[in-house]
């Protein structure tokens, strides 16, 4: 078995969740910049945080598919995801907090394709070929190229922040591959998953700033107020969040764990080619070789689909 890429025998299947997960990354790169208006902005990450998953949790609610539910299977995998979800949102601000810069802390991240891999191997016992180790860590390198953190002094004692940011990209590599294993590969699956790991998530959320009102008298950092930062909240809720975890949940079980990781980077790639379009920003030799690493490792991803007799 040299790719776990995808569960269908159609390559059409395959490649349609191929671009759902190439999508759901261009998705998450929007966070990137909405997070630097509201860092401007003064409003707590913590606060993004829990109005994140909520806004999500709403969505899914309002615009709701009945008939058929969960299955017990999926349930008990929609739970262990939210609690992944949360925290994987809440230990990136904790990375910077503890002295991560940006840039470390998400080249750390992008690691995940690397932990995936092994997740696979230890949980399925999954015997992957040189091919397939070669793309994950082309892609993880590439994406980690493309963050430019070499340029960012290390601040004294960051190193809990540095395993926070570590800590960040194995939970993501686990939402991946419980997106990979769940039952069902529909969209209407997904959205079911969807709507129930984030209902359940937000239950996560509403306690949290409970305990931390009760706790220290309130989240830290500014609320949202301004329309123009509750618009932003709003987008990050449903175009950062709610999307992109969707597209997960219905291309993944359709490319697998370690094709979803890899195409998963196109991230990094957009998140590089807006920043040079919006800021006219220089781009450095390092990452230029970055982002030939990430096309590489995704075209590698995209033909590897193509070979039905490699599924599993």
């Amino acid at each position: 078995m040299t790719w776990d890429v995808y569960r269908t025998s159609s390559s059409h299947n395959s490649n349609l969740g191929g671009i759902m997960i190439v999508i759901a990354g261009g998705s998450f790169a929007a966070n990137a910049f909405i997070a630097q208006f509201l860092t401007q902005a003064g409003v707590s990450a913590e606060w993004v945080v829990v109005a994140r998953v909520c806004i999500a949790a709403a969505f899914f609610t309002v615009i709701s598919i009945p008939k058929a539910c969960l299955s017990v299977n999926d349930r008990k995998l929609g739970v262990i995801n939210a609690m992944l979800l949360l925290a994987s949102l809440f230990t990136y601000f904790e990375s910077i907090a503890h002295g991560a810069k940006p840039a470390q802390a998400v080249a750390l991240m992008y690691l995940y394709p690397l932990w995936t891999l092994l997740l696979s191997r230890i949980l399925q016992g999954t015997k992957f070929g040189l091919q397939a180790l070669t793309a994950s860590i082309a892609g993880a390198t590439g994406a980690a190229l493309t963050t430019g953190f070499w340029a960012e002094d290390t601040a004294a004692g960051a190193y809990a922040g540095f395993a926070f940011a570590g800590v960040n990209g194995m939970l993501l590599a686990m939402m991946v591959y419980i997106g990979r294993s769940r039952e069902g590969g529909s969209v209407v699956d997904g959205y079911r998953f969807a709507r129930f790991s984030f209902l359940v998530a937000s239950a996560g959320a509403a306690l949290y700033v409970l305990t931390t009102v009760l706790v220290r008298d309130g989240v830290t950092g500014a609320s949202p107020k301004t329309q123009p930062v509750l618009v932003l909240i709003l987008l990050t809720g449903l175009v950062g969040t709610a999307l992109p975890y969707l597209l997960i949940y219905v291309g993944a079980p359709r490319v697998g764990a370690v094709g979803a990781s890899i195409l998963l980077l196109s991230e990094p790639l957009i998140v590089v080619i807006v920043s040079l379009i919006l800021y006219r920003s220089s781009i450095a030799p390092l990452q230029l070789f970055g982002i030939v690493l990430i096309l590489a490792a995704g075209a590698v991803a995209f033909r590897a689909q193509r070979r039905p007799s490699e599924a599993t």
